[in-house]
This record gives structure tokens, C-alpha cells and sequence, in this order.
């Protein structure tokens, strides 16, 4: 059974929210810029988690074989017959060991090839070197750069937005150029690494 599994129903959404209500705890700070961030984490996670429950059935999530959610991949935004913006988080135990890849693979093959989109877009934080690498490996180009476009921490941060067009994605595919799919790592976490 493969480790990447689609979410199409509530009762699969269900199965896996504990997990990945966790990764969008994780990642509260660099979901959300200063301006959407409230004062309560619970309301920020329950923000967080309609706005990932909505991507259904374009939503994915990597799931280890204790159960651990390492990686979530989800298609918003969609404009059917032109673009659509893909996102994608990673368990910090777990960067580094495929898994976003893994995940968001399934997502824009869907996205071309079910779909039929033109484009699939990604804005990333500049500093954000391991989602802009996932970007060139998997044929995307930048499109633009804005300036101090969000606030995060107090810190104004550089946004670059990254595309990959219907075209470019069957030149790549075609020649099987992307990168191969990799085994799970389970690095060693502890049993309540998953719990609050």
C-alpha cells in the first residue's frame, strides 16, 4: 500500500485530522502572515484546517507506517481550464526524506492530466530554499518577485511566485526527468510527537 493517499471523503478527512491538524499546529507561523495570525493558536488551526478540508478531493496527505501524517499536499484556487495553486508542508522530523515530493507528484499529474490546467502556480517566502528547490527539480520557473510582500514575525519577507505550465510538465514527464519516487524514512520520534 502506498504511503500517499488521496483524501476524497469526509470520512477519510476524519481519519486522518488528528495528523494534520498537528502539521498545520507545526506550521501555524509560516501559514499565516501577521495580518491573518490571531492571538489564539486554536482559532489559527481551525482557520487553517477548513481552509486545507476545502481543498478536498485535491487534497493528499503522506502518511508514515505508525500513522504519523509527514507531509500534506493540496491543490486551491482552482480556475478549471487555466490554474490553480499548489501547497505543500512536511513534518520537521521528516524534511528532507521525500515526502512533500511524494506527495504533491500525485497533485499535478491530477492537475494536468484531471483537471486539464493550463498552469499550477506556488508562491514561496524567498527564504524558503528546500520549496524553491522542489520547484526547479520538478520543472517549475519564477514568474515574479514582490518585495516585502508579507509580514512574518515582525519581518517583512520577499514572496516569489513559481509556475509550471501544462506544456513544460509533459516536456519533463515524457522523458521520465523528474525525480524518482523514495522510500519512507521514519526518523525516531516520540509517541506523543502527534498529540497535544
Amino acid at each position: 500500500m502506498s504511503p500517499v493517499c488521496q483524501l476524497t471523503t469526509a470520512e477519510t478527512l476524519v481519519l486522518h485530522e488528528p495528523g494534520i491538524r498537528h502539521l498545520l499546529r507545526l506550521h501555524r507561523n509560516t501559514l499565516l502572515d501577521d495580518t491573518s495570525r490571531s492571538d489564539s493558536l486554536s482559532d489559527d488551526v481551525e482557520t487553517l484546517w477548513q481552509n486545507t478540508a476545502a481543498c478536498m478531493p485535491w487534497l493528499w496527505v503522506f502518511v508514515q507506517p505508525d500513522g504519523v501524517v509527514s507531509a500534506i499536499g493540496a491543490l486551491s484556487d482552482i480556475q478549471p481550464g487555466r490554474h490553480a495553486f499548489l501547497h505543500g508542508v512536511s513534518h520537521p522530523g521528516f524534511r528532507k526524506a521525500g515526502c512533500v515530493e511524494q506527495t504533491l507528484r500525485p497533485l499535478l499529474q491530477a492537475a494536468f492530466d484531471e483537471l486539464a490546467l493550463i498552469k499550477v502556480k506556488a508562491e514561496l517566502e524567498t527564504h524558503n530554499r528546500g520549496a524553491m528547490g522542489f520547484c526547479r527539480r520538478f520543472g517549475f520557473q519564477r514568474e515574479a518577485l514582490f518585495r516585502e510582500d508579507i509580514a512574518v514575525g515582525g519581518l517583512l519577507r520577499d514572496v516569489a511566485v513559481y509556475s509550471l505550465s501544462a506544456t513544460r510538465y509533459r516536456s519533463l514527464i515524457a522523458p521520465k526527468r523528474l525525480p524518482k519516487r523514495l522510500p519512507p524514512v521514519l526518523p525516531q520520534l516520540s509517541p506523543t510527537a502527534q498529540t497535544d
